[in-house]
């Protein structure tokens, strides 16, 4: 992927597990190599800069950095929180 499709399937990504309420998700960053071009970053370099955007912010409740067995130093897991379900009066069985 280049960095404009990664960031449109990461939010995809998000708006999925929000939909299917999940509670976590995990993103594989990869480690990256060092990257010869400052103005063209690796998605492991600005994955933290993304994940401070409003539209992810919302959705967060904390980022952890993965254990080795899944991922490591190459991936990240978000915790989500829930969205609050509103109840419709014509909805609810007495």
């Amino acid at each position: 992927y280049t960095l404009p499709l990664g960031y449109e399937q990461l939010k995809a990504a998000f708006n999925l597990a929000i939909q299917r309420k999940a509670r976590l998700l995990k993103v594989i960053t990869g480690k990256g190599r060092p990257n010869p071009e400052p103005e063209s970053p690796t998605l492991r370099a600005i994955f933290p800069k993304w994940m401070q955007e409003p539209f992810f912010q919302t959705k967060i409740i904390k980022i952890r950095k993965a254990p080795a067995e899944h991922g490591g130093e190459g991936a990240y897991l978000i915790y989500l929180k829930q969205a609050y379900r509103t109840l419709d009066k014509d909805n609810i069985k007495t």
